[in-house]
């Protein structure tokens, strides 16, 4: 049997690894706890300055930036909105900064309701679901979301904030230039592009597909409600990042 020739989508590529294949979506946002907003009678606030405003500051928890992929997202998110004023942006912001993704997300208001194989995945998270936590927003994957749906499955305790939100590919790992990708490599990541997969891991919510299409009426649309706005973090200079979180530890 002939071994499907792999290649990762138009748009996608990554310089230096020009054998990682994207076979998904899952992007880095500020995620707030409805019910926690709603009973307390603050709106979700609708633009990342606004997280620094007096209605929410002190109300974040952040991965840090210096230490995890997710912590810098947000702070390269960050920079393009607000420049050069970045260190005093944090300062105003008032975060909890965590050690890791999941000990931060372990601060939620709502992380009593976030799924145990969500758990599972995160690094430093919990060896059990905790019990609540104090901050009603977290900078999380969009996938929180979906991990963290009502009884009914119909509504998520969790909200992307659109706004905050920066685009994140997920990629199966490549090989260096001029080398190949054995065949049971090469028949999965095929695999993982083809429409079973992509919908199979719309429906479980662990990725927003690449065809926003197939994600339609899955657990991973509540993912793709505050698609990322930004260029993908994934491709950004390295420079520029760094010197975004330089900024932001300076505060």
């Amino acid at each position: 049997m002939a071994v499907p020739q792999v290649r990762t989508a138009a748009g996608t590529e990554v310089a230096g690894a020009e054998g990682a294949v994207a076979y998904g979506r899952d992007d880095v946002c500020v995620v707030a706890d409805r019910a926690w907003m709603s009973a307390n009678m603050l709106a979700v606030p609708s633009s990342i300055q606004e997280l620094a405003s007096a209605s929410y500051a002190g109300l974040l928890a952040v991965p840090d930036p210096a230490s995890t992929s997710v912590g810098r997202a947000f702070v390269q998110a960050a920079s393009s909105q607000v420049g050069q004023g970045l260190g005093a942006f944090a300062t105003s912001l008032s975060p909890r900064v965590g050690a890791s993704t999941g000990e931060t997300l372990a601060q939620w208001s709502a992380a009593d309701r976030v799924t145990a194989s969500y758990w599972s995945s995160l690094a430093g998270a919990p060896a059990s679901t905790p019990s609540a936590g104090l901050y009603p927003l977290v900078v999380a994957p969009a996938s929180l979301a979906s991990a963290a749906l009502t009884n009914t499955g119909a509504e998520s305790y969790g909200a992307p904030v659109a706004p905050t939100c920066i685009a994140r590919t997920l990629y199966a790992a490549g090989v260096p230039s001029g080398g190949a990708l054995s065949d049971g490599a090469a028949s999965l990541i095929a695999w993982l592009q083809g429409g079973a997969a992509q919908r199979a891991l719309a429906e479980a919510g662990a990725a927003a597909p690449l065809d926003s299409g197939a994600g339609e009426g899955t657990r991973a649309s509540w993912a793709s409600q505050g698609s990322g706005r930004e260029a993908d973090e994934t491709t950004a200079d390295p420079q520029s990042v760094a010197a975004a979180v330089s900024a932001w530890g300076a505060r």
